[in-house]
């Protein structure tokens, strides 16, 4: 039975109830952004294409700890793999400054407690060139309130009525938690609030199913409303033709089913392994090669030399389950069965061979069942990434606080990348179990 008029009913003051409690629930004491003058605030991802010699702040950056002049960011995770944060390296603190002292022992230029991989903070400073790279030279640190805060006080000031703004702040909500399983927990009741406060808004004058499938289909489309459209096409009491008209709307929206539920196109690469770069869809041991690679070559040109250790050194190490720059693979595998790894022989393995002149250079990338990259070139190792160095790229898409997503669900509409080397037949064998990716490249 269809529901007349443009009033929510008792629905109304269900959400200004709800409202009333997100407010009561925000604690005062939150520190929020700080706005200073001179300072320009930018999306991190827009730190990239800043004007040098400017001033920029950037919020809600999650702090890890200051490292010489580095000011480390958490990136979150990324299954069990860590995620490389989009602005590592790009944050740096003069040292035996007040500011690299207070860091040093967690504390921001206020003096208030930081919590590595837990706290967000704001940075303040001048973005300089160092070579071809923008680099931020931070002169100031504010830790800010959690994401619940940050977003429930978004979420208690949203009129009754207004879907729309509960779903892009759902959007934006998802980006920011998406790498952090502890802030996704934090907010899961408020999304689970919001998303039903946006769907019921969004239904509320509608037929209920089956006689609604259409207008819902209308709705779902129009609001690119996933979940709204895939009700349809669930429901048991549907007819086929709506159902055919469901799933063209589904397709429409990007939209696959994927283990039982239908999810966005974007979400299920994720879950496959693929990252955006460049804002393309590429294989994420393919991103860590590449990047592997291009710290390689910078390491070469800082006339850094690929075997840090003699012989017996490394004959050394290997005894002791110890891996280092310059180790042939033999030794490697050697050294991880004396560390008394179960599974010393890689899972995948990654490889690209740029041809220069009449040598052929291999590069290659092994990635072990407990996380460790290898980074081989002609067979020596030359690094070893683990823990909070094995990490997965944080892509390019941009963020919807600044561009929300035109698909609707977030992330990137682009296909999985095709690469930019020509693939030479079959993979590409190797003596170790595991998957193989080969190909073939012309150096640059």
């Amino acid at each position: 039975m269809k529901r007349a008029g443009l009033s929510l009913g008792p629905w109304s003051s269900l959400l200004a109830t709800s409202a009333l409690l997100l407010a009561l629930a925000t604690p005062l004491a939150a520190q929020e952004p700080e706005t200073r003058e001179g300072y320009r605030t930018i999306p991190a991802h827009k730190l990239k294409d800043a004007t040098p010699g400017k001033r920029y702040s950037v919020v809600y950056l999650k702090f890890n700890k200051v490292f010489e002049d580095d000011l480390k960011v958490y990136g979150g995770l990324q299954g069990k793999r860590l995620v490389r944060a989009r602005l590592e390296g790009k944050l740096k603190v003069r040292q035996k400054s007040k500011l690299h002292e207070a860091l040093r022992v967690r504390k921001d230029s206020k003096g208030r407690t930081l919590q590595p991989k837990i706290s967000n903070i704001q940075v303040f400073g001048t973005l300089v060139l160092e070579g071809e790279e923008r680099v931020l030279n931070v002169d100031r640190v504010l830790v800010l309130g959690t994401q619940l805060e940050r977003f429930g006080k978004s979420a208690a000031v949203l009129a009754p009525e207004d879907g729309t703004g509960r779903r892009e702040l759902l959007r934006r909500m998802e980006y920011a938690v998406r790498n952090f399983p502890e802030d996704k927990a934090a907010v899961a009741e408020l999304r689970t609030r919001l998303l039903t406060e946006a769907r019921e808004i969004a239904v509320a004058k509608l037929p209920e199913l089956p006689e609604g499938a259409k207008a819902r289909i209308d709705v779902g489309v129009a609001q690119k409303d996933i979940h709204l459209v895939s009700e349809v096409w669930d429901h048991p009491d549907v007819g086929e033709k709506e159902r055919k008209q469901a799933e063209t709307a589904l397709r429409k929206l990007r939209a696959i089913r994927f283990h039982g539920e239908w999810i966005h196109s974007s979400e299920v690469k994720r879950k496959l392994g693929f990252l955006v770069q460049n804002r393309r869809w590429v294989r994420q041991e393919r991103v860590w090669l590449e990047e592997g690679i291009a710290r390689e070559k910078q390491r070469l040109a800082n006339r850094q030399p690929r075997r840090d250790y003699s012989e017996r050194d490394m004959l050394t190490y290997m005894k002791a389950g110890k891996i280092v720059r310059g180790m042939e693979k033999k030794w490697v595998i050697a050294a991880r069965k004396a560390a008394g790894k179960k599974d010393f022989y890689p899972i995948h393995v990654e490889r690209l061979r740029e041809k220069r002149e009449q040598q052929e250079l291999v590069w290659e990338l092994w990635v072990t069942a407990d996380g460790i990259q290898l980074y081989f070139f002609n067979g020596w190792v030359t690094e070893l990434l683990e823990g909070e160095g094995a990490e997965v790229s944080d892509g390019d898409a941009e963020e919807p606080d600044e561009a929300p997503s035109k698909t609707g669900e977030g992330g990137s509409d682009e296909e999985p990348a095709k690469t930019d080397t020509d693939k030479t037949g079959e993979p590409g064998k190797t003596d170790e179990p595991g998957k193989t990716s080969d190909e073939d490249g012309k150096s640059e």
